[in-house]
C-alpha cells in the first residue's frame, strides 16, 4: 500500500519514525525536503510540536500547512 493510499484510509505518518521515502509521499514534499526532515529529525532527537519543522530547509508556513493534515509526531495530535 503506497503512502497516499494509506491517506485515504485516514492515516498518518510519523515524522519522528518514518524514512525519507515514506516522508516524500507526503503531498508537497519532495525527496531532498524528506531527507532534510529526516536530518533534522536526528539533531533535534525527534519532533514535539509542528512548528519544529519550520527549522527545516525547504518548509515554510504554507507547506506545513499542507502536511498537518497527514502527519504525527507530537503527543497531542
Amino acid at each position: 500500500m503506497t503512502v497516499r493510499q494509506k491517506f485515504l484510509l485516514g492515516r498518518r505518518v510519523n515524522l519522528n519514525k518514518a524514512g525519507y521515502e515514506e516522508i516524500s509521499g507526503l503531498p508537497g514534499i519532495s525527496d531532498p525536503v524528506a531527507k532534510a526532515i529526516v536530518e533534522e529529525r536526528k539533531r533535534l532527537g525527534g519532533f514535539l510540536r509542528p512548528d519544529d519543522l519550520l527549522v527545516v530547509r525547504g518548509i515554510k508556513k504554507k507547506r506545513l500547512q499542507k502536511m498537518l493534515p497527514f502527519i504525527t509526531f507530537f503527543p497531542n495530535n
